[in-house]
């Protein structure tokens, strides 16, 4: 299913392969663009194709999630959008209009209202915008950004937290954003570094990423967009803070950005990867940070006695920031 398309950034329609396998070992084609470095599925999915796994199948192919989220992924996603609060609450002011692009399960909704300001969420997958709205009581737009209708220059905070890269056209969604942010506004860009890793290619690749970024690329699509780094914030790898910029037209490709890319994703299989052995030690690591979360969480859950006596053997109790 799908067809080929050219490049979200640079609409060039000229490309590498660089793998066919997705780190599930699923048939997954992945192409750099030979002009900007961006990677990309392809053939790319249809907006319809993508609107129906995103509004039904998405949670549970993707994070074995039922009818409600896992408690792994509510303990993961608070931490986030606590971190996330603390990092932005001292540049906005109370009533600010805040939008989460993805709100996912809506706890960065839910501790941004707390702290005082105006909130609205836009989650397309149906399991999760339902349990954020029945548990937090958020506002949340069930639709995807080619849907909303949202007005021109009034937010102060739009937070794009790991989204971009599941989307069929990420430098529009940019614009869009853009749009959507007030003058003095902030927007926040979280994707994963496709280059970041020592991993094989088809071992940081997953096929639900439609593109996959690296910090070049992003500072491109991001200028594409109308946006510009915002000096306030540091700015790290593939997490980054814009502001309004005036409009750049067409990105300034760097010469050489694609083949530097490609330089640093190694052209190795699963085949050859399984019998290197290399996998075994992040399995073991994965394996153990599974183990530890899971004891976390039944502590968490044990009985009052069985915390108090936990700590007053010299245990800390784990606790949730609220």
């Amino acid at each position: 299913m799908g067809a080929s398309t050219p490049c979200s950034l640079c609409a060039g329609e000229a490309s590498t392969v660089i793998s066919l396998w997705d780190r599930r070992l699923k048939r997954l084609r992945t192409v750099c663009c030979d002009a900007c470095g961006l990677l990309r599925t392809d053939p790319m999915p249809s907006e319809m194709e993508l609107e129906r796994y995103y509004g039904g199948h998405y949670r549970e192919d993707y994070q074995l999630a039922g009818r409600r989220p896992p408690a792994r992924h509510l303990r993961k996603s608070l931490r986030d959008a606590t971190r996330r609060r603390d990092r932005f609450r001292e540049f906005l002011s109370p009533g600010d209009r805040v939008l989460d692009f993805g709100s996912g399960s809506g706890e960065f909704l839910h501790v941004m209202r707390q702290a005082g300001f105006d909130v609205l969420g836009l989650e397309p997958g149906r399991t999760y915008s339902s349990y954020a709205r029945e548990t937090y009581g958020v506002e949340i737009l069930e639709q995807s950004y080619t849907q909303a209708d949202l007005p021109s220059g009034v937010f102060a905070l739009i937070t794009a937290n790991h989204v971009i890269e599941h989307l069929r056209d990420p430098v529009e969604a940019l614009r869009r954003m853009c749009d959507w942010l007030a003058e003095d506004g902030v927007l926040m860009v979280s994707t994963p570094d496709v280059t970041a890793s020592d991993r094989p290619t088809y071992e940081r690749l997953h096929f639900a990423h439609l593109y996959n970024f690296t910090p070049q690329t992003l500072e491109l699509a991001a200028r594409a967009a109308g946006l510009e780094a915002d000096p306030r914030f540091p700015q790290t790898g593939t997490d980054r803070v814009f502001r309004k910029a005036s409009p750049s037209g067409k990105p300034v490709l760097q010469p050489g950005c694609a083949d530097a890319i490609r330089a640093i994703l190694p052209d190795i299989g699963p085949g050859a990867h399984i019998r290197s052995g290399r996998w075994i030690a992040p399995m073991l690591h994965k394996v153990a940070r599974w183990f530890v979360e899971v004891r976390a969480l039944r502590r968490e859950h044990a009985p009052a006695e069985t915390r108090k006596g936990a700590v007053s053997a010299g245990q800390t109790a784990p606790r949730i920031a609220e």
